[in-house]
């Protein structure tokens, strides 16, 4: 009897390591006149590398994705500044810095991608395509600790979310033991199964270092496969304390009903997902005579604007960076890219605008490595541009063609 042999081919790789740390690295610190240096270094997270895609020659790896899945726990020591460098005010403004730098380099949403293989298709290895979306509804919280006792008062608290390295905040609600919010937030989840939703609250103090009023954590794979979670959670860290959170998943989809189904049942929420890969530019204008610029790219959605990190000295700037807006009126709304220079009081080098409902011709709702060009006058420059439009849907949401 012959044997059958089946072979099943494997795209990808991911693996997951608990990144610790712990060196004699220094670096120099600038307050104003002041100058010190970071010493003793620390750090430690969840990173996860992703090799993809296989292929069947060496190096056997077209490229490699490293992230890590939430921001970093970073602890260092601060010399150099004598007395300052005991204020907690100091300490805690240094801290926020480097979060923001390490989370603009490599915590998700932001990746830090080596393709390995001239053959290797770059558009495939940036822009992946998210797990979903979160939908946060923060709704109230009870029984917080008083932590204003002694001004005869009582808290003033805001809750902070975040979701890799994005960020939200609630609004603050003055002496209260009992804040109602009322807030939605939402945020692109790229990698469900191991991102969690981080939740901390505090009692705002103006001028101070906020007090903690407590934390928790959600599972976003758990909201994923429940499709909706509304519950209380209790605070951890503090003696008492809990938050009411409604936190829904959302998928992407191209089915266009979806859309006008979305639409006509929640008018005041985003019902769709503008994807964007920024690959460079050439030939930009010089915003002074002689001097090369140091170009960035301003895109806006809406009121929100996003930018790629400028390139120094060049008017062919390569980026390879990946954005999202949500868009809560498809037809309506327009996608405008503008390049400024950063070197030169963010001077105009060029600007388009795309009509996000274009897409909506578009196979499979996006553009792939699309050239468009950025005017400034006569002057043109072609921008290496991928777009993709995704409709966000309810899971429990039926689809109806309408007519």
């Amino acid at each position: 009897m012959e044997e059958r042999q089946s072979m099943v081919w494997v795209r990808s790789l991911t693996g997951k390591l608990g990144g610790r740390y712990a060196g004699d690295c220094e670096f120099v610190v600038a307050v104003g006149a002041l100058k010190g240096g970071l010493r003793q270094m620390q750090f430690k997270g969840k990173l996860r590398t992703i090799l993809t895609p296989l292929i069947p020659k060496p190096p056997m790896i077209g490229g490699v994705t490293a992230f890590f899945l939430d921001v970093p726990t970073i602890d260092f020591d601060l010399t150099g500044l004598g007395e300052f460098v005991e204020l907690p005010l100091l300490i805690t403004t240094v801290r926020n810095v480097i979060n923001t730098q390490v989370s603009s380099i490599c915590v998700l949403p932001n990746e830090i991608v080596i393709p390995l293989t001239t053959e290797t298709n770059i558009v495939n290895l940036y822009f992946q395509e998210p797990d979903g979306v979160a939908r946060i509804n923060c709704i109230e919280a009870r029984n917080l600790e008083n932590r204003d006792v002694f001004l005869q008062g009582k808290s003033d608290p805001f809750t902070r979310f975040s979701v890799g390295a994005q960020g939200f905040r609630t609004k603050t609600i003055d002496n209260t033991l009992n804040p109602i919010w009322n807030e939605i937030f939402e945020a692109v989840v790229d990698q469900a199964f191991g991102q969690k939703l981080l939740v901390e609250t505090y009692d705002d103090d103006v001028g101070k270092n906020d007090d903690f009023l407590g934390r928790t954590s959600i599972d976003l794979g758990t909201v994923k496969d429940r499709g909706e979670i509304d519950e209380w959670y209790a605070l951890e860290g503090v003696k008492h304390g809990e938050i009411h959170l409604s936190i829904t998943w959302l998928r992407l989809t191209t089915d266009m009903p979806s859309l006008a189904s979305e639409t006509s049942v929640k008018q005041n929420v985003n019902n769709a997902i503008l994807m964007v890969y920024i690959d460079n530019v050439s030939n930009l204008p010089s915003s002074k005579l002689d001097f090369e610029p140091s170009p960035l790219i301003e895109m806006t959605v809406g009121n929100v604007m996003q930018a790629t990190f400028p390139k120094p000295k060049t008017r062919n700037p390569l980026y390879r960076q990946k954005f999202a807006f949500f868009v809560s009126n498809v037809e309506h709304q327009i996608f405008k890219i503008e390049a400024k220079d950063d070197a030169n009081a963010k001077k105009t080098l060029g600007e388009c605008v795309v009509p996000i409902r274009e897409l909506l011709k578009e196979n499979n709702l996006q553009i792939l490595e699309q050239t468009l060009y950025l005017a400034l006058g006569p002057h043109s420059s072609p921008l290496v541009v991928s777009l993709r439009l995704r409709v966000t849907m309810e899971i429990n949401c039926t689809s109806q063609t309408v007519h």
